[in-house]
């Protein structure tokens, strides 16, 4: 009687033991430090054990997941990449600074049953020598924001 329980479950367990979740295995970012008039284009390299027609796909979100940036476009089996831009990162929060600041990012990667795999990534904005950014715009320094 155990053994009709048992064999009625390896089914069931031998399923589940198949759900593997996607694996980012490479980051790769063209640009860490960001200046207003560029862009930055961030490369991931994906892996599932239960193949790529099993990911939903790869998407970028602001460090806290509230911000959904947009999905990232497969350029080769398993290669996905964004491209983002100072003005994206603007629309998400308005770029205030003295000096350079971190922006982190939260790339998501899942698949169909689920799983997910998740990496962070940083950039730095920055305007150039003498300048601040005020509601996304480089400014002189001696320029005050009160009085753009």
């Amino acid at each position: 009687m155990k053994s009709r329980a048992l064999l009625a479950l390896a089914p069931a367990v031998l399923f589940a033991g198949c759900v593997a979740a996607p694996t980012i295995t490479s980051v790769r970012v063209s640009r860490t430090n960001l200046l207003s008039s560029q862009t930055s284009r961030i490369n991931l390299t994906i892996n599932d054990d239960n193949g790529l027609d099993d990911l939903v796909g790869a998407h970028l979100y602001s460090a806290d997941g509230g911000y959904w940036f947009g999905a990232f476009a497969e350029v080769s089996d398993g290669v996905f990449e964004y491209v983002i831009d100072w003005g994206q990162l603007n629309e998400q929060q308005p770029i205030y600074f003295d000096f350079p600041t971190a922006r982190e990012l939260l790339v998501i990667v899942e698949d169909n049953d689920g799983e997910s795999d998740r990496v962070a990534v940083t950039l730095t904005l920055s305007c150039r020598a003498a300048e601040h950014a005020c509601d996304g715009a480089c400014y002189p320094i001696d320029l005050d924001c009160a009085d753009l």
